[in-house]
């Protein structure tokens, strides 16, 4: 399991222990065991439910790698300045923010129709029904994270995690995950080097 997946792992299990949620979480056999092994191969995604206190029906997220890495030529202290802009400007509020591992975003938020004034289809494929795409009209649940690293000559690693769960409002079952069009992570990096230029 690559170092995305556990830190995606870790993340959800210490918010679901945080705000005291009752959650029944099914992984694979030996998922913890992995994070500590580097390299080591996983023949199939994990799926982690998790069942909230007052909301019908789960959260189902299968976590299949969909984490992407970019090298800026910008030092690592003005591309972490620039963050909280970034998210302000695609409208997702963060929750977590972590200086000393320079990790910034959010675990987990529900959203409806847009991200940051673009329909959520354009980020995700939740799939599709006969009045359109179902993620600009479902209740989706995203996790969007973000992780610097500081690399040689003043340039900086964003790794960033972008992944999607939807279910129909109306009803009561789990969230289905969604596949990204990887978008979402190409327009955080967009954002990150406009704002960290200025």
């Amino acid at each position: 399991m690559n170092v995305g997946a556990c830190l995606f792992q870790e993340i959800l299990v210490n918010r679901i222990a945080r705000i005291g949620l009752v959650a029944s979480i099914a992984c694979a056999t030996g998922a913890i065991t992995a994070c500590a092994t580097a390299g080591g191969p996983v023949s199939r995604p994990e799926v982690r439910t998790v069942r909230f206190k007052g909301v019908d029906g789960g959260l189902q997220i299968r976590h299949d790698d969909q984490s992407t890495a970019t090298i800026i030529a910008l030092p690592l202290e003005q591309v972490w300045r620039a963050l909280p802009m970034v998210f302000d400007s695609l409208e997702v509020p963060v929750s977590l923010v972590d200086p000393a591992g320079h990790v910034f975003g959010n675990e987990g938020v529900r959203i409806r129709k847009r991200i940051g004034g673009a329909a959520i289809s354009r980020y995700f494929d939740c799939g599709t029904t006969q009045i359109g795409p179902n993620a600009d009209s479902y209740d989706v649940f995203l996790v969007l994270l973000t992780t610097l690293q500081a690399g040689p000559a003043n340039t900086t690693t964003i790794t960033i995690t972008a992944e999607a769960s939807a279910r129909p409002v109306a009803r009561s079952q789990p969230y289905n995950s969604c596949a990204s069009r990887a978008t979402l992570n190409a327009r955080v990096v967009e954002l990150l080097k406009r704002q960290a230029m200025r």
